[in-house]
């Protein structure tokens, strides 16, 4: 399968390769399956899953896309994570939370996003309707640099992201304590694996759900990500 670098939940060079990717390989290996991950920038990530002519059964994790879900078999849930507006200690940044909010009350703060990920609908929405204004970039990791830099307002991002980037990418680890969360989140994410839409990957997609279902999901995912944020 194929996945990105998205530290805590995915990476190469991390723990476990990621609390995802942990509970992949665990849930793969209770029904008797050796998980190989490849890592890669996230459009490539994309590509090569979708790709006929690939190798790679799929890609995780990823939040639930209805449009994706037209072309992916989506697994159970394999973790989550908090996801929501990250700005800086100082900044005048406001949210009350989506419901009944007008979302073109955002309009006039600049918000950044990663080109590509999914948000959750309301907001994606908005932004499909013009009543947000966001500037898309290739990384959480630049959207950070952005805010200290007083070039955003606020991003959205996963606070466990948030925190790992923080606290470990140079230029950023001297600047740790300027970053928080704005609550509420904007959503508990679930996350899950995604398997090519064939015959194959369903099958692929339904040997991992049984694996799933013969591992403690949740013991699995947290021991990694705390190993990860530690």
């Amino acid at each position: 399968m194929t996945s990105l670098y998205w530290p805590p939940y995915a990476g190469s060079s991390l723990e476990a390769q990621g609390a995802n990717i942990a509970v992949a390989t665990a849930a793969f290996k209770a029904v008797g399956v050796e998980l190989e991950v490849t890592f890669f920038p996230w459009a490539r990530t994309l590509g090569l899953a979708r790709s006929s002519a690939s190798e790679y059964s799929g890609y995780l994790p990823e939040y639930y896309d209805p449009k994706r879900a037209q072309e992916f078999y989506f697994s159970d849930e394999i973790g989550s994570g908090p996801l929501g507006f990250v700005t800086a200690h100082d900044d005048q940044f406001q949210w009350s939370g989506s419901s009944g909010l007008d979302w073109q009350a955002l309009a006039s703060f600049r918000i950044g996003t990663v080109r590509g990920y999914v948000n959750t609908p309301e907001f994606d929405a908005a932004v499909e309707r013009g009543d947000i204004a966001v500037e898309a970039v290739e990384s959480d990791t630049r959207n950070l640099v952005k805010l200290l830099y007083r070039r955003l307002d606020a991003a959205v991002m996963d606070e466990n992201v948030m925190r790992y980037l923080s606290r470990t990418e140079d230029g950023l680890k001297q600047h740790q304590a300027s970053f928080r969360m704005v609550q509420p989140y904007l959503d508990q994410k679930p996350l899950y694996a995604c398997f090519k839409r064939t015959n194959v990957g369903k099958l692929w997609r339904d040997w991992f759900n049984e694996g799933l279902r013969r591992i403690d999901v949740q013991a699995v995912f947290n021991e990694a990500l705390n190993s990860n944020l530690k």
